[in-house]
């Protein structure tokens, strides 16, 4: 029987010319990063400003409370002169937040002795804001007194 002889076959080389793009080099990578880069700085500002509007907002709103609880008890203060001078007199304590914010309540109650009763008389509220640049929160109200009392 003849003898068939089997001509070799060359294997293709994983490595021979490419004719397409196989992935990314590391130039592109780079450049793709620096572009994430660009666009991540351009949103800084935005993100800075929303921030401190954000801390702006907070104070408002504590001092707001604050002032609400002001408001709570004069409501709760029994409508005779005496007893809305002594509210005006009585010492309010100070609170601070974490952000170092300091709310100072402050009370402002005329002289209601000469009045004929029925009477109003207006009564200012106050919040006093240190450790920001806020500005202090206030509201003017009037009470209806209806005796000396």
């Amino acid at each position: 029987m003849a003898s068939r002889s089997i001509a070799p076959t060359r294997e293709r080389s994983t490595t021979a010319a490419v004719t397409g793009e196989q992935g990314l080099s590391l130039v592109e990578i780079v450049v793709a990063m620096f572009l994430l880069a660009l666009v991540s700085i351009a949103f800084l500002p935005l993100l800075i400003n929303s921030l401190q509007l954000s801390i702006r907002n907070a104070t408002i709103s504590t001092a707001t409370q604050v002032l609400n609880g002001q408001l709570d008890a004069l409501a709760a203060t029994a409508p005779t002169c005496a007893a809305v001078t002594a509210y005006g007199s009585a010492a309010l304590p100070a609170t601070t937040d974490r952000r170092n914010v300091t709310y100072q309540p402050v009370r402002s109650v005329p002289a209601c002795n000469a009045l004929t009763f029925p009477a109003t008389i207006s009564v200012d509220l106050e919040v006093r804001l240190t450790g920001t640049t806020v500005n202090d929160v206030g509201i003017t109200t009037t009470v209806l007194l209806q005796e000396a009392g």
